[in-house]
């Protein structure tokens, strides 16, 4: 990543709207790990089945040794400043997988 802070890669293909509030959604990620030292792993994001992220040249690792050892759910608000009013997520029903789960 260039920047200082990374790049920011955003959630919106095809005109996605986003998610609305006060519905459930179907959430799934894929991840394949990029050969060492070669910009080919992809990320994939998927809501309610249809694919609204995709990217196929990252570089996450230089050594075959590193792999995926943890799934880390983290819910951001925005940047440093506190929110305004309360605000409530429920999560439910978290799979990890080899294959896609839903649809």
């Amino acid at each position: 990543m260039r920047g200082r802070y990374g790049d920011n890669w955003v959630w919106g293909r095809d005109d996605f709207p986003g998610l609305e509030n006060n519905r459930w959604y179907c959430i799934e990620q894929y991840v394949k790990m990029n050969e060492p030292r070669s910009n080919n792993g992809v990320l994939r994001g998927w809501v309610d089945g249809r694919l609204v992220f995709e990217k196929a040249d990252v570089r996450m690792r230089d050594v075959d040794t590193l792999k995926i050892e943890t799934v880390w759910i983290n819910v951001y608000h925005g940047g440093t400043w506190t929110a305004m009013a309360d605000h409530h997520l429920y999560i439910d029903d978290v799979v990890i997988s080899r294959s896609q789960i839903g649809k």
